[in-house]
């Protein structure tokens, strides 16, 4: 899994990639398992742990992230890192 996820990373052409498993086929999978579900326009997901961080933009994307989680504690904070634009389509169920 590990290996198709960092090969399919490289024929992205994206800074970064992170893998995400639909939480349809996880709950299915491991019953009873509580999972964190994201969702998105496209459905609903669970995140894999696993990132590609496969050029300098994108390694400098872990940094920006560290600033995100490091605001979760003031969501006001948090919300101004990520942008409104950003985090209103997410609300709206806009954000693929």
């Amino acid at each position: 899994m590990v290996e198709h996820f960092c090969s399919e990373a490289q024929t992205t052409g994206c800074d970064v990639v992170a893998a995400l498993a639909s939480y349809t086929q996880i709950v299915a999978k491991y019953p009873g398992m509580r999972r964190t579900r994201t969702r998105f326009s496209d459905g609903d997901f669970c995140g894999c742990n696993l990132f590609a961080f496969l050029t300098p933009k994108g390694r400098a994307a872990a940094d920006f992230w560290r600033r995100v989680e490091n605001e979760r504690k003031r969501p006001a904070k948090m919300l101004s890192e990520l942008g409104w634009r950003v985090v209103l389509r997410y609300l709206l169920g806009r954000l693929s």
